[in-house]
């Protein structure tokens, strides 16, 4: 028994780094991609990613404590609207495509996820705010005034 137990040890210990290189190399687990001029952003681990559209390294954009998902980049290629749950409930952000602090829009005290942007650059998001259950509505918000209007539809 005492010679078993240190074999085992040993073998287990010399199997941990094939491990961790497998872990390592594997592909990841990527979702929500949103399509702009020159890059694509994406979410990954719970944060939002950017790379070229020519390939290369992902960059990563956001870093906060909540998770930030459901991006889209404007028209111009210049922001990133994008959902987060960092202050409670989801709620619809912007920030610079480069990087930079994220803006809060909305405060619907329900879920925000954005939906994408109009031709015009305003923000289109889906809310719960102003439906009754279990209904959704969408809406349009315009990022410079924070300002949102429903969409008949």
């Amino acid at each position: 028994m005492r010679l078993w137990l240190p074999l085992l040890i040993v073998l287990c210990a010399s199997h941990t780094p094939a491990l961790a290189e497998v872990r390592d190399t594997s592909p990841g687990y990527f979702r929500y991609p949103a399509l702009g001029p020159d890059s694509i952003v994406f979410t990954a681990e719970g944060d939002l990613w950017r790379v070229s559209l020519r390939g290369g390294l992902a960059q990563r954009l956001t870093t906060h404590p909540g998770e930030e998902a459901h991006a889209a980049i404007s028209p111009d290629g210049e922001m990133v609207a994008y959902s987060a749950s960092y202050e409670g409930p989801t709620e619809v952000y912007t920030m610079r495509l480069d990087g930079g602090a994220p803006r809060r829009l909305t405060y619907e005290g329900e879920s925000a996820h954005v939906v994408g942007w109009s031709a015009t650059g305003d923000i289109l998001y889906s809310t719960r705010r102003h439906a009754g259950l279990p209904g959704v509505h969408l809406a349009r918000l315009d990022p410079v005034t924070a300002r949102s209007t429903l969409l008949p539809l």
